[in-house]
């Protein structure tokens, strides 16, 4: 299960596991005509179910967890994807209704999502695998005008180490990345100079493509990744350990 599968870093990551022999929950939210035209140029052994549900929504939360378990059962390999896209504002001026927003899609959603599934895999012991998306900003010292973001993506990392801690008697793996700044539709809201000035810091003088990332993702999906848990991979070219 991919949640955020539309987006840029949803779609390198479908093609890389277009080749595999899996049933991949692909969730989408606004971006449904963009995810169903990338999945028709795919081709390969995996078989992709689009499914779209808004995480601002409980209701249409709970009814994602419900049609896949009534479909499926329950995936046995998690990525967390789904977040609001960044806007850059001083704490002074952070409304509660936007931290809300962003906890609800961001945090909210994959913590029902992990109840609902997590249990079931520790019971059978199947080996589970789930990683989350995080961001540099939990390396390290954050950027300013980032408060609601950076609050979002510690506590995403909080769950997800207590989640590794919880079932790593199960065989489950609980993991993370954390990229540098993207340059995807997920700035779209931010000045481009916000882009240009983060390239210019970083050690690689650019910054992260999904490309850089999605290989990542891959190895902590793998079972060669089998005795890790509760990593939060830094992928900086250097920028923050």
């Amino acid at each position: 299960m991919v949640t955020g599968a539309s987006s840029d870093l949803g779609r390198t990551l479908l093609t890389r596991l277009s080749a595999a022999e899996a049933i991949v929950y692909a969730h989408h939210s606004a971006g449904a005509a963009a995810l169903q035209q990338h999945l028709s140029t795919l081709s390969g052994r995996a078989q992709f179910v689009p499914i779209g549900a808004d995480f601002s929504s409980l209701a249409e939360t709970q009814a994602l967890i419900n049609v896949i378990q009534e479909r499926h059962g329950r995936p046995n390999k998690i990525v967390h994807l789904s977040a609001r896209p960044l806007i850059l504002d001083r704490f002074a001026k952070l409304r509660w209704e936007d931290m809300d927003a962003d906890w609800n899609v961001s945090v909210r959603s994959i913590t029902l999502i992990t109840r609902a599934f997590l249990p079931g895999l520790a019971r059978e012991r199947c080996g589970g695998r789930v990683v989350f998306a995080l961001s540099s900003v939990t390396l390290g010292v954050p950027p300013k005008g980032m408060a609601a973001y950076t609050t979002i993506k510690c506590a995403l990392l909080g769950l997800m180490r207590s989640l590794a801690g919880e079932y790593a008697e199960s065989g489950i793996r609980v993991n993370a990345v954390s990229p540098y700044t993207m340059e995807t539709p997920f700035l779209a809201h931010v000045p481009h100079k916000f882009a240009e000035l983060a390239a210019s810091q970083n050690p690689a003088r650019r910054n992260a493509t999904p490309d850089d990332v999605v290989p990542a993702i891959e190895f902590l999906l793998s079972e060669a990744s089998r005795f890790i848990t509760g990593t939060n991979v830094p992928i900086t070219a250097g920028a923050a350990f």
